[in-house]
């Protein structure tokens, strides 16, 4: 049908009737092929719409499966609490600014031991803080870092909390002190509901029975003293009773996806493992209850769990990240990665991420992988894992983000990377702040700065300060000392030093009185000479007739002061004219 109705002109004649019907159903057909404003059908597309590079206005919500602006699919945002900035999307909340990296990101560094950074090392507290981390939550709204362990039999959970934006090495400053019963073994996640209210997510303890079947929601918050208290625990059953077939010992393991949109179960029997992919927002939404048929996705996948128990998974929203493995070093630990529809796109059969330094811990003969989700680093969410070592009751928990190293960086507060790319070769800071440039020590944690943008976009460069002894000699390569000395001081910016110092009421006691005098000790080499200037002098015998003295350094490091006459080659002045004197001097010179 063509968008305007053909219309055949009426004249007289007894064929008008039959024109003028004909006319009207293309009119019809007409108005059927159009949109209509207050929706009345047909009124859906059945071809792409071309606005000829026009706009959309006013639109109040916009249901989109892809985004695609100028060729680059957009990833969806952070999960995250409703911000005032925007509205609520459909399957969770509106997130913190920027995109969750892409899956391709995550697998290049997937298995990276130079490229990962040792975030965290972790010191806990509370019952069985001896024990393995088992899952860990960052909130990076809030800067808190959440872990949790299980202690006793049968098993009760102990949460801790720690600084996400804190020190590398650091003990929790919160936690319960007495253990739970009401929550499981694996993994812990945070989401958030519409109303902005934040939902830890873990297993089902061990104790209820068919734990395997059920997840658990809760909230947690600061009690009185260090205690963390919890409260409104719901469960969530996600495997039905055909499903988790074999033994049903263990947790069922979950995790809320990168991107808000998914909450990923995985359930490991004698026979069978199992991942279930739900819509976050069906869960949050509809409170405790049996979900276990309202998965989205759901398949299978070959694990042997003898071997290669399952420990941990992750997701950012196009990829299932999971974790296996014993507490064994060797070649003892796997992972998986499938897409959330459950094609297999890698498996590493040796990972080997954080092994060196689990060797180094008790007897060395323990390294495992527990708990997997995302570390912001440099303000991006990362990949990262936990690690366990050390010996029985006193595991190194290690928390490792997977691609955190990087090579050049600059830090801000806290030893959190600042700068944001503009463009291949450009890098700035936003308003108002400083980009710094240096060296990071992975070993240590510690950033040292050698130059820095300012807020006023002006180049600062970090000098190297330091102090050195100020020693007088009778001769260029050192003879006899004075025994006066005085501390000076030094600053090197590039190539640049600048030398500072003032020694008083030098004595010439066992110099030679007829030799001239060299002030050293600062350590440098200089390229070239160069004159300081007019020094401050007191109690100082100016030979007769000379008129002035300047400070000058010469190529061996050397400062002398030259005296100047009319007519005449300056001279170094020697060593009887300072006896008792006061020098002040200071300067530049080039190494």
């Amino acid at each position: 049908m063509a968008k305007k109705p053909t219309i055949t002109t009426v004249t007289s004649g007894f064929s008008s009737q039959n024109v003028l019907a004909s006319n009207f159903e293309n009119l019809r057909d007409g108005f059927d092929n159009t949109l209509s404003l207050d929706g009345s059908t047909p009124n859906a597309m059945g071809a792409d719409l071309d606005l000829n590079n026009n706009d959309i206005i006013n639109v109040s919500t916009l249901e989109v499966d892809t985004v695609i602006v100028n060729g680059e699919t957009l990833q969806p945002n952070l999960q995250g609490p409703a911000g005032t900035d925007g509205t609520d999307g459909t399957d969770g909340v509106d997130g913190v600014d920027g995109a969750s990296p892409k899956a391709h990101h995550s697998l290049s560094v997937l298995n990276a031991p130079q490229a990962a950074l040792q975030r965290f090392n972790l010191t806990k507290q509370g019952n069985g803080s001896g024990n393995v981390i088992q899952g860990f939550a960052s909130d990076p709204y809030t800067n808190e870092l959440f872990t949790l362990h299980v202690t006793g039999t049968p098993d009760t959970c102990v949460l801790n909390k720690f600084e996400a934006d804190g020190a590398r090495t650091q003990t929790s400053y919160r936690w319960n002190n007495t253990p739970l019963t009401t929550l499981g073994h694996q993994e812990l996640d945070i989401s958030w509901d519409k109303s902005g209210t934040r939902w830890f997510w873990t297993g089902e303890n061990e104790a209820v029975t068919n734990q395997a079947r059920y997840i658990k929601r809760f909230q947690i918050a600061d009690g009185s003293g260090t205690e963390l208290t919890v409260s409104n625990v719901q469960q969530f059953q996600v495997f039905t009773d055909a499903e988790t077939t074999g033994g049903e010992t263990g947790s069922a393991t979950s995790c809320i996806s990168l991107d808000g949109r998914y909450l990923v179960t995985e359930y490991s029997g004698s026979d069978t493992n199992r991942i279930k992919v739900f819509k976050t927002a069906t869960l949050m939404n509809g409170g405790a209850g049996d979900y276990s048929t309202q998965q989205v996705y759901s398949w299978t996948f070959d694990l042997d769990t003898g071997d290669y128990p399952l420990q941990s998974i992750a997701c950012d929203g196009s990829y299932v990240y999971i974790f296996t493995g014993n507490i064994v070093t060797g070649p003892t630990l796997k992972v998986f990665v499938y897409t959330v529809t459950g094609t297999l796109v890698e498996e590493i059969d040796d990972f080997t991420v954080g092994e060196t330094e689990a060797q180094g811990d008790g007897a060395g003969t323990a390294y495992e992988l527990e708990g997997a989700g995302w570390i912001w680093h440099g303000g991006q969410p990362m990949l990262a894992c936990s690690i366990a070592s050390g010996d029985v009751g006193s595991r190194v928990n290690r928390i490792w983000v997977l691609g955190g190293k990087v090579s050049v960086t600059a830090y801000g507060y806290g030893n959190k990377p600042a700068f944001i790319s503009q463009g291949v070769n450009d890098l700035a800071a936003p308003d108002g702040e400083q980009l710094r440039l240096g060296h990071y020590n992975g070993a240590t944690d510690t950033f040292t700065e050698g130059a820095k943008i300012n807020a006023s976009n002006q180049l600062e460069f970090t000098p190297v300060t330091g102090t050195w002894t100020v020693g007088v000699f009778d001769a260029a390569s050192g003879g006899n000392q004075s025994s006066t000395t005085a501390t000076g001081q030094y600053s090197k910016i590039g190539n640049m030093v600048w030398v500072n110092f003032s020694i008083s009421n030098i004595s010439i006691s066992g110099m030679t009185s007829g030799n001239n005098c060299y002030i050293r000790g600062h350590g440098f080499t200089p390229t070239e000479s160069a004159v300081f200037g007019t020094p401050v002098l007191s109690d100082f015998d100016l030979a007769t007739g000379d008129f002035n003295v300047v400070a000058e350094i010469g190529t061996d490091g050397n400062i002398t002061l030259r005296e100047i006459q009319d007519s005449a080659q300056n001279t170094i002045a020697n060593v009887p004219q300072i006896d008792g004197a006061d020098i002040r001097i200071s300067g530049w010179f080039k190494v």
